[in-house]
């Protein structure tokens, strides 16, 4: 499932990986982590959280809506 997943949307990183593999870089049992993509989604959740905190002294003033209203 997750492996599906990362094939679909990082088919790049796939082949890469299995390159380094294949030539003895990353020895079996290993994890690769790709780092540009977890940059990339560090800041895509930082920059909401900014969007967030702009937010936040509404709320402060103001009832909070819940789901259960």
């Amino acid at each position: 499932m997750f492996l599906n997943k990362l094939i679909q949307r990082n088919p790049e990183f796939i082949k890469t990986v299995t390159n380094f593999h294949q030539a003895g870089e990353i020895p079996p049992n290993s994890y690769v982590l790709d780092l540009d993509t977890i940059q990339s989604n560090a800041q895509i959740m930082f920059d909401e959280a900014k969007k967030l905190e702009k937010t936040k002294n509404h709320f402060e003033d103001s009832k909070m809506p819940t789901l259960y209203e």
